[in-house]
């Protein structure tokens, strides 16, 4: 055996022709007791194990997702190479992980060994590979002005003086179940994701698990999509699978038009073939041999390892034609959007995937007349994800973290004024300034003044509703939106009249024009508040931003209308000290009226 999918000896009958019901639970625990139990069978697999975890003695592996090659990751990856075959060390061999979740800490360096567990080293530069080889390969030694953290790894003894990596405060808090494999495995093989559960849950459903089964799981699980208002998931499959044709869609919105999210970008780079695996699933649950990634256009990286995931689940019938000896077929498509925000709207979405202008269709709705007039399921790939580990371990497991309305977890993206930016897995529920202490809290000499959630659909909030639970119904109270599931923190010498006058610029610019509410209301907000701004604004001007941000939350036709007013609603709620000093002619952050 070379490789977990290799067929460990003559007894192993499964093939193209004829494949094995249990050839995916096979590859992780192989042989199965069931078949056989071949001393010389598991030391095979043994072997190929230790390979994936440890190369040829000992594994270093470089953090190679988009954040850590814009901090310099291909080269430190070409400099160990380089040091590795000058200092002649081949029983030490190189490999790349996807984003473990803390950016702020890129390059990110893990070595592992058999003996002891897994030492993560941060911020390395080139400078530092020699060191860090000499000491740690050479001399056995952890560096301890470099290291980060060490794995938990139940089997081995914990090293003395190194924190674990739950006990850093970026991941204290953090339920890492969809992000799991991220930062830990390669990417880009099959043999690593198979060996961490993958595929796990469609062979389960091909073998166990009918359509109405997975659609009354996601009724059962209460799951709701991670995007938007948080919808729950089974009432959208539950009416594509009942809508009449043979022929449907489903598409993964992978747009994430949001440019302080990047959530989705993580998950797509470093578990691709989750992905697939999750498509495939959805497509079989609702009757649809067709799928598509709508996939932003910058996203090239992820790009290059869907194209891959896609080729290696193909080759292994995980995708493609009859899946697993089953009579499911599914294929998936990768498509470029145009890149700018309300792209990743759905209906617009599908109207540039035909071809034609983004704009808001009126009903039916896109689950019975969506792509070509087909019933067409679109989630995001947060959403999507969670569907592979509820079939394996079922409805519970969802509801193990969260809240009774809104159970499993969220992935955010923090950044602005905080230490440690990046990406992070929380119970649904958390509470904000949970989030900001994860993040470090604000660098020395600084505080925050409100947080901005959401993105463009979100909303803004003061210190004093830091305390407030993260979960949808808190956020509907509150009149704003989870959004795309980003948390800017912003400091105290920010004038929100200036932060919300920029953000309406660019809702008013990512406007369709479709409806007169939406066009005009937007164009309206963003022109009172650069009077504000200007000191030339009006106490009238103040009553016309609330009654047009109302107006546009009753009339608009598509979501993005609706929602976008929850900025200018919640500045004007939350800091209207500033608003009124504005009228004055006085910028509290000193911001305006240089």
């Amino acid at each position: 055996m070379r490789t977990l999918t290799d067929k460990c000896c003559s007894r192993c009958w499964d093939s193209e022709l004829q494949r094995c019901p249990v050839f995916t639970e096979c590859q992780p625990q192989r042989p199965l007791p069931d078949c056989h139990t071949d001393e010389s069978c598991v030391h095979q697999r043994e072997e190929v194990v230790k390979r994936l975890r440890y190369g040829a003695g000992t594994l270093i592996k470089v953090s190679m997702g988009t954040c850590g090659q814009r901090a310099g990751a291909s080269s430190i990856l070409g400099a160990i190479s380089a040091e590795l075959q000058r200092r002649n060390l081949s029983t030490v061999s190189l490999s790349v992980t996807g984003c473990l979740g803390n950016c702020s800490q890129e390059v990110l360096v893990s070595i592992s060994h058999p003996k002891y567990p897994t030492v993560l080293y941060g911020r390395i530069t080139e400078d530092k590979i020699p060191y860090l080889l000499s000491e740690h390969i050479e001399r056995n030694r952890v560096v301890p002005e470099l290291v980060l953290a060490q794995m938990e790894e139940p089997e081995k003894k914990p090293l003395d003086n190194i924190p674990p990596l739950k006990g850093l405060d970026f991941f204290r808090k953090q339920v890492r179940r969809l992000s799991e494999r991220c930062g830990r495995m390669d990417p880009e093989s099959l043999d690593d994701f198979l060996l961490h559960g993958g595929f796990l849950g469609l062979s389960k459903a091909m073998r166990d698990v009918k359509p109405a089964g997975i659609l009354k799981l996601l009724r059962e699980s209460k799951l709701r999509g991670r995007g938007g208002p948080g919808e729950y998931a089974a009432d959208k499959w539950d009416q594509v699978a009942a809508a009449a044709g043979r022929e449907k869609y489903v598409i993964c919105n992978a747009h994430e038009g949001d440019a302080g999210s990047f959530k989705d970008r993580r998950l797509l780079e470093s578990d691709p073939l989750a992905v697939v695996e999750a498509m495939t699933l959805a497509g079989y649950a609702v009757g649809a041999r067709k799928g598509i990634i709508f996939l932003h256009p910058d996203y090239q990286l992820a790009k290059k390892r869907l194209q891959l995931a896609c080729e290696k689940a193909r080759a292994l019938n995980y995708l493609g034609k009859e899946i697993l000896g089953s009579d499911v077929s599914f294929e998936i498509e990768i498509r470029s959007s145009p890149g700018d925000y309300l792209s990743g709207e759905e209906t617009s979405l599908v109207a540039f995937l035909e071809g034609k202008a983004g704009v808001k269709r009126v009903p039916p709705y896109l689950t019975t007349q969506g792509l070509w007039g087909l019933p067409t399921l679109i989630h995001n790939v947060e959403t999507l994800l969670n569907v592979p580990p509820l079939i394996v371990k079922g409805a519970e497991w969802l509801n193990e973290y969260g809240t009774g309305k809104s159970p499993g977890t969220r992935c955010l993206t923090l950044s602005g004024c905080l230490q440690q930016s990046g990406i992070v897995e929380v119970p649904i529920g958390i509470r904000i300034q949970d989030l900001l202490d994860m993040g470090g809290g604000t660098p020395p000499g600084k505080k925050i003044k409100a947080v901005h959630l959401g993105g463009p659909l979100g909303g803004y909030l003061p210190e004093s509703l830091f305390n407030t639970p993260l979960d949808y119904e808190s956020a509907k109270e509150l009149g704003i939106g989870l959004g795309t599931g980003s948390l800017v923190a912003l400091e105290d010498k920010t004038c929100m009249v200036h932060k919300t006058w920029q953000d309406a610029l660019f809702t008013a610019r990512e406007e369709c024009g479709q409806c007169t509410p939406g066009r005009e209301g937007s164009y309206q907000i963003s022109r009172f508040l650069e009077k504000i701004s200007q000191g030339k604004g009006t106490r009238r001007d103040l009553q016309k931003l609330r009654e047009i941000a109302a107006y546009m939350r009753e009339a608009s036709m598509c979501a993005y209308g609706r929602t976008s007013p929850g900025l200018i609603s919640s500045s004007l709620e939350h800091f209207p000290f500033e608003y009124e000093e504005h009228l004055q002619k006085r910028c509290p952050a000193g911001v305006c009226f240089k």
